[in-house]
């Protein structure tokens, strides 16, 4: 762009006006931050040559615009404006507009009524206004007011600004509320509370976030994991405090989703003077990315930065560009940062993706279930339709899904999330039974078709998934889960068990009670119960732990019994055993007439682990029992006749 700068009569009323004319375009040339097109602008732009044009004047940042704040205005409070300054009196007329924060008034001060008889150049003028708040952006403690002439005006006396306001604090009805926009809408609360919402203050800071004293917020927590908070309702309740400045440490962007920056989640613009910054890590073998999905900042005032690893700008972005749909990429980190300036203005701000990316010539061993994976993040969450982030150009990655002992791999792609690039040698996502890419192919596919869910087979139970993209188109690139599936344990049949039979695969676990008169192991063991696992032991191999043939249940002993006037030994044994006892002379079972004199005792099980001999030996009828003597009258005795049993 060049200036043409004219010196005939015809085009200025005045020598004077043409003097500066000159002088602000001079000046406009000077200030302004690329080139238009002069070859000796030193010569204009030194000041030597401005002191040769015979004045001491200098540009103020109007036209652009002239900024104050006034504190604690709400709905009804009265501003007064007066602006005063020495101007060239060619310039003495000039409206000087201002327009309150958001937008909310616009109009113009006046300038004051000047003598046309007035020789001098330069004169001393004034401009005023009185204007009514009616709209004010309750959530903000302060206004901002802008100031602008219509076009350059120069100075040769600083101006100054007198500011009357009748805004007043208004009184609170928030508990714990210290200042309040109106009386039910909190913007700073006691000290000793934090702020929750505008309606709210609360005592305590809840998990995850760490109290902040200077501004009587709730801040994140850098020392617990974002991992599991990359959930928008979440980041949406707290963003206010994390966007008040600096989040400590780093944020870890796993497969399972994206991060959504966003610089205003809970408000129409953003605020003024905020420092926001992210720091991201990737997950591992996994490079970071940043797609844009809604740019719009102050040009030249608000900026939004990303950075790589290494510290490099990658963007330094501000108006409306970069645009939506615009990706960056980073290996292991990222950073990312947001600066406003002093004045409101109405912007809504950036949100943008944070997704991991796969990074060529990388192989990833995977072995937990569930474990995603894929080329990139996919469609990012919170994108508008048809912003992807999208996965690296030329890029080789390959993961091998490598179970654990018992188990064997299956790979099951998202149909929401697969789009390659469709041609005869473009983007390609490529599934091998095994532990390479050599053998064993199972399937091979583009476009946006997901493969079949594949199952390993093979000896090792695992599967290698291979993707490769060429140089030209990117697209969102696919996602996929690892899930491990068990393998079987032989069927086993169980003795002397309430459970008949063990059956299942790798995690299944089976409790067994013994039987009654059974314990595990036997003998004197009261253990009855015993919790048998099909347990991985190998490559595809799974067998129950304990080993049931080792580790079962075995008849409980009987408790050891001498039986009275029996020539046999202490009865001894386990259940079901029999023993059988021979009584003593002069002794049968049951006794009196009886000539049994032999009795079988079964060790019989109780209830649980424990067993009695069955029938008693002690007790009851069937034992040894003194026999009857023959009946005998004495002889020349006056007794009665003899009778009774062994040893009366």
């Amino acid at each position: 762009q060049y200036w043409v700068l004219s010196s005939s009569p015809e085009d200025c009323s005045s020598e004077q006006e043409m003097k500066y004319l000159v002088l602000s375009l001079l000046l406009a040339v000077c200030t302004a931050s690329q080139s238009f097109g002069l070859d000796d602008k030193a010569q204009y732009c030194s000041e030597g040559n401005q002191t040769k044009l015979n004045t001491a004047v200098f540009f103020l940042d109007l036209p652009r615009r002239h900024s104050f704040t006034i504190e604690h205005c709400t709905s009804g409070s009265i501003v007064n404006l007066f602006f005063e300054a020495q101007v060239p009196k060619i310039f003495a007329q000039e409206p000087l507009a201002f327009s309150l924060s958001g937008g909310s008034i616009s109009s113009a001060l006046i300038p004051k009524a000047l003598d046309d008889g007035i020789p001098a150049e330069e004169v001393s003028q004034s401009w005023s206004g009185t204007f009514k708040i009616t709209n004010p952006f309750l959530h903000k403690e302060s206004l901002s007011i802008k100031l602008a002439f219509e076009r350059p005006v120069p100075f040769v006396k600083n101006p100054t600004l007198q500011l009357q306001h009748e805004c007043a604090q208004v009184q609170c009805d928030v508990t714990n509320c210290e200042e309040c926009a109106l009386s039910t809408h909190c913007t700073r609360c006691t000290a000793g509370y934090f702020f929750q919402s505008h309606t709210a203050c609360i005592a305590s800071c809840p998990n995850g976030t760490i109290p902040n004293l200077l501004h009587r917020q709730c801040d994140h927590d850098p020392s617990t994991s974002m991992t599991h908070r990359l959930d928008n309702h979440y980041l949406n309740r707290h963003r206010r405090a994390i966007c008040s400045g600096t989040v400590a440490g780093s944020v870890s962007v796993t497969p399972t989703g994206s991060y959504l920056i966003n610089t205003n989640p809970s408000q129409t613009y953003y605020q003024i003077n905020m420092v926001c910054t992210w720091t991201f890590t990737a997950p591992t073998s996994y490079a970071l990315g940043l797609a844009i999905a809604k740019f719009s900042t102050e040009l030249s005032y608000d900026y939004f930065y990303v950075y790589n690893s290494a510290g490099t700008t990658l963007v330094s972005g501000s108006g409306t560009s970069p645009a939506a749909g615009t990706a960056y990429y980073s290996a292991t980190s990222m950073s990312a940062k947001f600066t406003s300036d002093g004045l409101y203005a109405d912007y809504t701000g950036v949100q943008a993706n944070v997704y991991f990316a796969c990074i060529s010539g990388t192989t990833l061993t995977l072995s937990a279930n569930n474990s995603y994976f894929g080329s990139n993040g996919g469609l990012a969450t919170g994108s508008p339709a048809g912003v992807f982030v999208k996965y690296f150009a030329s890029t080789t990655c390959t993961w091998i899904l490598s179970p654990p002992f018992g188990f064997r791999s299956r790979v099951t792609f998202d149909p929401a999330n697969f789009y390659l690039e469709n041609c005869g040698t473009c983007d390609f996502v490529y599934v091998y039974e095994g532990t390479s890419t050599a053998t064993g192919l199972l399937s091979t596919t583009q476009g946006t078709s997901p493969p079949a869910t594949q199952t390993s087979t093979g000896a090792t139970g695992s599967l290698t998934v291979y993707f490769k993209s060429d140089s030209s188109v990117q697209y969102s690139g696919f996602r996929a889960t690892m899930t491990i599936v068990p393998v079987a344990c032989t069927t086993t049949s169980l003795s002397n068990s309430l459970t008949t039979s063990l059956t299942g695969s790798t995690g299944t676990a089976i409790p067994t009670t013994c039987s009654n008169g059974f314990s595990i192991g036997g003998g004197a063991s009261t253990a009855s119960t015993q919790t048998y696992t099909c347990t991985g032991t190998a490559v595809v191999t799974s067998s129950w732990v304990p080993d049931p043939a080792s580790t079962n249940c075995q008849p409980v002993n009987c408790p050891a019994t001498t039986p009275p006037n029996s020539v046999s030994p202490q009865l001894t044994g386990v259940t079901s055993n029999p023993r059988t006892i021979t009584c003593s002379d002069g002794y049968a079972i049951g006794g009196g007439s009886s000539t049994t004199i032999t009795q079988l005792y079964t060790c019989t099980a109780g209830t649980g682990p424990f067993s009695n001999w069955s029938p008693s030996p002690t007790t009851g009828t069937q034992r040894c029992l003194p026999v009857n003597c023959p009946a005998t009258t004495a002889s020349n005795s006056a007794s009665a006749q003899l009778t009774g049993v062994t040893n009366d």
